[in-house]
This record gives structure tokens, C-alpha cells and sequence, in this order.
């Protein structure tokens, strides 16, 4: 590691003990707290690649982070510089393992608990959809294996370093990124400024350009490492990145029960959804392909399940669709903020127009009723005048203003009105029953909870953040 050693205080208070690892862009170190005794994890970047664009990058990745509340996220704590002013990230501790070294010790996992695993994984991920964000380069090494208190494996999401959030014109797909470690079978070594993420586990319109990537690419993404974790093997073989991206691009789509014939046929239909070139065809969003992984899950998927229909839809700007409806969504890029209108997914449409139809018909119910009331009232009262008085007016142009309360039964409808509390009070003129109006009301994706459905399995040991 360039920069920092063992031993050296860092902001006078964080003291570096040993290496954690290290990728293209910079290298993690386990630090120790000298006035709380608690242990941490520095990030720095790399000498060589501290340009001002690579300096913005690395505070992205600890603002976008930081939004993210999910306990299936590595939580970044503190940012900082050094006096050469290169920046680093103070993040927590962990102790475990990542799921690609989990990989090379134990080989293929077995079903539950690679769709537990996953199945966390998505948790973390659907939160930074519905924040706008897309990862962009998950994969078994950045998807770390711990444990939480009570003993059980949790899973968590690292490296938001490549990320991409969406509609704010911030993203730049002709900057660097980071280089996949040498070490690891996860992709083909190539260049930091080739490609931003791992190509193995990148989706074809991520490959064509990073800045096309949406939250269907990280499905793509999960739906990879799904494969890998089961079967042991990745997808996409390959000796060089050229053969790698035209397998992914043009190849044919690997069968999951080919590699791993005991498989399930409903777990390999879902990996299948996952992995579609055509990502109209693909799974939406993460938090469908939650609900089909839950029964192979095991009974601890229900929290994450659950934890899934609390965070609601994600945001409808950060999903685009697969028809020509739109919605407003909010698009700062250029000048100033503006609203522009995207495209939302057909079945919040669908729901939508359902509410505003069971709305205006609630709304035509009710005036219906308030003018049947006010008729029966203005009948009775008319009728009772003239029973009072048997000499007929040569000119009625006005309901009496006195009319006598009756007690009445209003008439049933079919179907029944919503209920309405009404008080008849004496009328000087006819009432006029206003017209019903349609209102448009404003869209909002509704929460569609998923099923309940399941966690489980157990880490090894590498405390680490890695890129």
C-alpha cells in the first residue's frame, strides 16, 4: 500500500494495524479508534489515481452510502483527507468473509442458502433503487458475509464506488473506474479505464455504456452471482475480455440445471428471468425477484420479505418502463431543476387508473345520493304544505320556505354509496346537485407487499471492504 503504513495515525486519531485488501482505484486497511479502543476501516485511493475526477468519485460512493439506512449495507461513518490531500473513508469493521472467497474455500452453496444470501443482497439493493442509486458492480467480492448479534449470517453490500444516480446529471460513463482484483476468477484482468464494474457480472447495456446502466442492470448482476453461487461456475467463460463480452452480448444463455442438474426448475426459471438480454423481458425490480426466491429461501426470508413491503415501491423516476406512459420526474441535469416526464412501469399504471376509476365512482355514488335525499325532502315538505293548506298557489316558483321535517328511509343503492352524514335543513330554493367531476389525482406507485417467505449459513473470516 502507497501512502500509509502500520502504525501510522491517521487524523490523530486512527492508528493502521494491518492490510485488508486492495483493488485498481485504492486499498483497505483495518484501523484501531486510539481513544475508543473500537476498530475501523480506512479506504484510501491510490497515488496514481488521485485526480480531481477520481477524488470525486470516492466522496460520491461515501454520500451515496451514507443515504442508505439498510443494516445489508456497509455503513461509511466519516470522510477525511491527508495532508497530501488525498481523501479516505473511515467505514465499519467487519469480520467475516466475501461470498467469492466463501466461494474458492467451500465451492457451490447450497440453494437456501445462496437465495438467503441473495435474497439479503436484495434488501440492500432495492433501498438504493428507490434512492435512485444503481450499483453497478455487485458481484461475490462485494457482497460480504458476517454475522449480526444474535449470531445469524448477515450479508452486506460494499463498494457503492462505481455507482450511478439516476436523473441528476451527475454520472460521467467516460470516467475511470475500478480495475476487479487480479485475484479473483470474477473477471478478466483488464485496464482501470476499460470498463466501469466487473465484466463478468455486468449486463449488455451496461457493457455497450455505463451511463445506459438502470436498477434491471443490477438485476442482471444478482441473477449472475445467483448462477455462480449454486453452481460453482460463472456463466460466461471466457480467456480474454473480448471473447468475455461477445459471450455475453451474443452467446447463448447458459441453463442453470445444465451446470447443477438438482437445481429446482422454478430457481432455474428465475435466474433465466434474471438474465434476459432483453431487459424489457427481464425481472423489474429487485423486490420481484425477492418474492420468487423466498420459498427457496428457507423460513427466514419472511424478514427480509417484510423489511422489502416496508421500504415500498422504489422511486418510479429510477425504474424505467416498458411502455410509453409517463409521469413527471425530477431532472436536474443542464441548467436548473425541471420537471420532465418519464415513463413508469404498465402496472403502476394499471393501479393507478383503477384507483382514480373507484374514486370517481365513489365520488358519482355520493352526489347521487345527496340528490335523491334532497328530491325526497323538497317531495315531503311540498306535500305537507299542501296538506296544510288545500288552496293551491296559481304560482309555485319556489319551495316553501318552511318545510316540516318528516323522519324518512333513504333509498338503498345499488351499489352501496360510501357513507355520507347528512342533516336536511329548510331550503329557500331548489338545491342544485353540482355536476361530478373527475378528478385526475396525482400518481403515486403503490405498495404491493410481496408474500411472506425467509436467512441461514454460516462465514468464515476476512475482516474487509474491497473493491
Amino acid at each position: 500500500m502507497s501512502g500509509v503504513r502500520p502504525g501510522d495515525v491517521i487524523a490523530g486519531k486512527f492508528q493502521i494495524e494491518r492490510l485488508l485488501g486492495e483493488g485498481g482505484m485504492g486499498y483497505v486497511v483495518a484501523a484501531r479508534h486510539l481513544q475508543l479502543g473500537q476498530m475501523v476501516a480506512l479506504k484510501f485511493m491510490r497515488d496514481e489515481v488521485c485526480t480531481p475526477d477520481y477524488k470525486s468519485r470516492f466522496l460520491r460512493e461515501a454520500r451515496n452510502t451514507v443515504r442508505l439506512k439498510s443494516k445489508h449495507v456497509s455503513r461509511v461513518l466519516d470522510v477525511g483527507s491527508l495532508d497530501s490531500g488525498s481523501p479516505y473513508m473511515v467505514m465499519e469493521y467487519l469480520e467475516g468473509t466475501d461470498l467469492s472467497d466463501l466461494l474458492h474455500k467451500r465451492g457451490p452453496v447450497p440453494v437456501n442458502e445462496a437465495c438467503e444470501y441473495v435474497l439479503q443482497a436484495c434488501e440492500a439493493i432495492y433501498e438504493a433503487h428507490g434512492h435512485g442509486i444503481v450499483h453497478r458492480d455487485l458481484k461475490p467480492a462485494n457482497l460480504f458475509l458476517t454475522r449480526g448479534q444474535g449470531g445469524e449470517p448477515v450479508v452486506k453490500v460494499l463498494d457503492f464506488g462505481v455507482s450511478k444516480v439516476l436523473d441528476l446529471g451527475i454520472d460521467d460513463d467516460t470516467s475511470p473506474g475500478g480495475r476487479p482484483r487480479h485475484d479473483h476468477p470474477d473477471s478478466v484482468v483488464t485496464k482501470a479505464t476499460d470498463l466501469l464494474g466487473s465484466p463478468s457480472y455486468m449486463a449488455p447495456e451496461q457493457i455497450i455504456s455505463a451511463r445506459d446502466a438502470d436498477p434491471r442492470s443490477d438485476v442482471w448482476s444478482l441473477g449472475v452471482i445467483l448462477f455462480r453461487l449454486v453452481s460453482g461456475k460463472a456463466p460466461f467463460q471466457a480467456t480474454s475480455l473480448g471473447e468475455l463480452i461477445q459471450s455475453i452480448m451474443h452467446g447463448p444463455i447458459p441453463n442453470l440445471r445444465d451446470a447443477k442438474p438438482d437445481v429446482p426448475a422454478g430457481l432455474e426459471h428465475v435466474v433465466a428471468r434474471c438474465m434476459e438480454r432483453d431487459r424489457d423481458r427481464r425481472l423489474n425490480d429487485v423486490s420481484e425477484l425477492a418474492r420468487l426466491l423466498a420459498p427457496y429461501a428457507g423460513p427466514v426470508a419472511t424478514p427480509s420479505l417484510e423489511r422489502i413491503a416496508i421500504l415500498g415501491p422504489a422511486l418510479v423516476a429510477s425504474v424505467p418502463p416498458q411502455s410509453h406512459t409517463s409521469v413527471p420526474s425530477f431532472n436536474s441535469s443542464g441548467g436548473g431543476s425541471a420537471w420532465t416526464t418519464g415513463p413508469v412501469r404498465p402496472s403502476l399504471v394499471a393501479n393507478e387508473e383503477k384507483r382514480e376509476l373507484s374514486t370517481s365512482t365513489a365520488i358519482v355514488w355520493g352526489f347521487l345520493f345527496v340528490g335523491i335525499v334532497a328530491c325526497t325532502a323538497m317531495l315531503v315538505a311540498t306535500f305537507a304544505k299542501l296538506k296544510r293548506d288545500p288552496a293551491p298557489p296559481t304560482v309555485a316558483s319556489t319551495v316553501p320556505s318552511d318545510p316540516v321535517p318528516l323522519p324518512m328511509t333513504p333509498p338503498e343503492l345499488d351499489p352501496p354509496a360510501p357513507a355520507i352524514a347528512l342533516t336536511v335543513t329548510p331550503a329557500a330554493s331548489v338545491p342544485v346537485v353540482p355536476k361530478p367531476s373527475h378528478g385526475h389525482g396525482g400518481r403515486r406507485g403503490g405498495k404491493t407487499p410481496p408474500p411472506p417467505g425467509t436467512q441461514a449459513a454460516p462465514p468464515d473470516a476476512i475482516p474487509a471492504t474491497r473493491e
